[in-house]
């Protein structure tokens, strides 16, 4: 009977051992990707920057998605042109209204010469005419004023 129980023991040994083999190896994981939650800020490790120079914010209309493959000429994004027309055709009627302005003013500057010119004729008519009646009168005071001695003296 000792053999039988010292059997028994020995295959309760082996199948206690082997046992704890089977439960010593641990199975996979049912999910392999880990969840893990931290706070903090994401950055690209390479970014470029995309500026409008033209100091008109546009809004972007369409991007390609993340991911996309593209290559050399796809067209990448697309920003709402509107804004940028509307401040060309502003900027163009600003300059349509500077070049009115100043062809007014250049306008205002030969009419101004054109004024002054016949203003300066008028005073060379008017110095000649008022030269001329001073040399008439001259002319018609001494011959008066000679007249009028020979009569003085015709009287004394």
């Amino acid at each position: 009977m000792k053999s039988t129980i010292n059997t028994h023991l020995a295959i309760l040994l082996l199948t206690g051992i082997g046992s704890s083999g089977l439960h010593a190896q641990q199975s996979p994981p049912k999910d392999p990707y880990r969840t893990v939650l931290v706070s903090g800020t994401v950055e690209a490790a390479e970014s470029a920057k995309v500026e409008n120079e033209t100091g008109v914010d546009t809004k972007i209309v369409r991007i390609v998605e993340e991911g996309t493959m593209v290559k050399k000429g796809d067209l990448l994004m697309e920003l709402d042109s509107y804004a940028l027309t509307e401040n060309t055709y502003s900027t163009e009627i600003s300059i349509l209204k500077a070049a009115n302005a100043l062809a007014k003013a250049n306008g205002d500057v030969e009419l101004a010469k054109i004024m002054n010119e016949f203003a300066m004729k008028v005073a060379r008519n008017a110095l000649q005419t008022a030269e001329a009646n001073l040399k008439n009168f001259q002319a018609a005071g001494m011959k008066t004023t000679v007249e009028d001695l020979q009569a003085r003296v015709a009287v004394t």
